[in-house]
């Protein structure tokens, strides 16, 4: 298993990364959801995803305290 993120900036980091990942690879759904006020909606999938490797690469007090 891999040890959990402890510090704020790596854990921004990987926030960041993951939010650059979503972006790089839903570049033509985010052009169209931005076109049609759809955006939220149509990646909400990818967000959640994004959301669920976030807090299990990181730490829960860290998470609670940001």
């Amino acid at each position: 298993m891999t040890q959990l993120i402890s510090e704020p900036i790596k854990a921004n980091r990987l926030a960041r990364t993951i939010i650059s990942d979503i972006c790089l690879y839903n570049e033509e759904i985010i052009v169209i959801g931005i076109q049609q006020d759809t955006l939220f909606a149509d990646i909400d999938d990818e967000l959640q995803k994004g959301l669920d490797l976030y807090q299990e690469r990181v730490d829960k007090e860290l998470i609670q305290t940001t």
